[in-house]
């Protein structure tokens, strides 16, 4: 399901736990609006991806940052702060 929302917790650019230099491509995965999950490549705030189950949002986040390695994905909490996070080389 693709939907496009109107803020996101971080600004694309803005460094999170795993500077996107040392990572290549950041992976942001976020509580949605409302409710649910957001799955989004940082430099393209406008391509976003939205799950009801954070299961779901994380299975499919790691599988996007597998294929677009080197990477890294960034679990934000509802305040935009990051938590988990991995690193795809």
């Amino acid at each position: 399901m693709l939907t496009t929302l109107t803020r996101a917790p971080v600004r694309p650019g803005q460094r999170t736990t795993v500077p996107a230099s040392e990572a290549g491509r950041r992976i942001l995965m976020f509580p949605g609006e409302r409710h649910g999950w957001v799955v989004m490549i940082d430099d393209e705030p406008f391509e976003r991806h939205s799950f009801v189950d954070r299961r779901l949002a994380l299975e499919y986040a790691k599988g996007w940052a597998a294929v677009n390695r080197p990477s890294a994905l960034v679990v934000l909490d509802e305040m935009g702060a990051p938590g988990q996070s991995w690193t795809f080389k």
